[in-house]
């Protein structure tokens, strides 16, 4: 059997800077920064004072407010982010009778830490008899990927991955494969996490990954990818979903298409869990594969949505694309969201996905 052609009909940002497709959108293109001193609790305490938050965000037109309180914050993220991208594509008007070719595959890091950090508090202090009821389902990482499919009606393949930072990109490329391979018509996916509190910033703060907050220096500035003068990355939440559908599938119902996928690549270093190797191979190995898998010459490509998530990885991605396009990399056009949203772990990739759908559907570079 020959396999599916897979675009993107789609999109549902919810990231610091601004939730759903057009205030996101302009503030990307704006350069505002969604990146701020912490709220919510008191992180005076920490060397970092900053995190990039979803300050704008309402569940209430997504989700009903009695479940919602519910859920843990990544999930709501993750549903709200879906519901987006499924009214973006006009898939929410499409009969349930599809249901069994929709699916779910969601990237998910850190999971329920807000709620994990409240139950194992009320534990410690009141006992086993005191224990949340929420934390035996809310805080499952595969909470979020089924919250989605209860949400939005899909009955297909659901599933969760979880890859550090890449677990949104590599959920991509796993629904990708999923209708490539004839297994679904419909997938949401994307990521979700939701952790920006106290202890996974102390744990972040402890680890030395984070910048240390300087008296009278802009929040909104801290984040600089690219920057000679930066001191590291920024934490930070949010979610990211797109809608993939089949080529067929999409022109039958005439979508508006944002894109098509047409490969991707995967390779791990193999080096430290929080430390970067000393070589580059690996980003380079994906890209050539990336580029295999979508027959594409590298003088194809016009820009690259890079990572740039901090100082090390920053030199890495540098070296990866010269060493992979060679000359013409000096023709490429190069940019790393991560200035105006942080790092929001597993959303990252999809959202960078979101806003090179956007740029390539508004033609302009973020």
């Amino acid at each position: 059997m020959s396999r599916r052609r897979v675009v993107i009909t789609g999109v549902g940002p919810v990231a610091p800077n601004g939730t759903g497709k057009e205030p996101f959108w302009d503030a990307l293109v704006a350069g505002r920064s969604g990146i701020s001193a912490v709220k919510g609790f008191d992180a005076t305490v920490f060397p970092c004072q900053v995190a990039g938050q979803v300050d704008d965000f309402d569940t209430e037109p997504y989700i009903e407010a009695r479940h919602a309180r519910r859920m843990a914050r990544f999930s709501q993220l993750a549903v709200v982010a879906a519901r987006l991208a499924e009214a973006d594509s006009g898939l929410d008007a499409i009969p349930g009778a599809e249901a069994a070719r929709r699916g779910v595959c969601l990237g998910v890091s850190q999971n329920a830490l807000d709620l994990l950090e409240r139950g194992f508090e009320q534990f410690m202090k009141q006992g086993g008899r005191k224990a949340s009821p929420l934390l035996a389902g809310a805080a499952f990482p595969h909470a979020a990927a089924a919250e989605i499919a209860i949400a939005c009606g899909c009955q297909g393949p659901v599933s969760t991955i979880s890859a550090g930072c890449a677990s949104g990109a590599s959920a991509v490329g796993s629904a990708y494969e999923e209708i490539r391979a004839g297994r679904a018509d419909v997938m949401y996916t994307g990521g979700a996490d939701g952790s920006v509190t106290p202890f996974a910033l102390a744990a972040m703060c402890a680890a030395r990954m984070l910048p240390r907050t300087e008296e009278g220096e802009d929040p909104a500035q801290v984040s600089r990818p690219f920057d000679g003068s930066r001191r590291g990355g920024v934490y930070a939440e949010g979610a990211g979903v797109v809608v993939l559908e089949s080529l067929d599938h999409a022109v039958s119902r005439r979508a508006r298409i944002y894109g098509e996928i047409v490969g991707y690549g995967a390779n791990a270093e193999a080096h430290a869990m929080i430390e970067f190797a000393g070589d580059d191979s690996f980003l380079e190995r994906s890209m050539r594969v990336a580029l295999a898998a979508g027959r594409l010459l590298t003088t194809d490509v016009d820009y690259i949505s890079a990572h740039g998530p901090s100082d090390g990885c920053d030199l890495q991605e540098t070296r990866a694309i010269k060493a992979v396009f060679g000359a013409h990399a000096y023709n490429l056009a190069i940019s790393s969201i991560k200035s105006m949203i942080g790092n929001p772990l597993s959303a990252a990739g999809p959202l960078q996905l979101i806003s090179a759908a956007l740029a390539l559907e508004r033609q302009k570079v973020p």
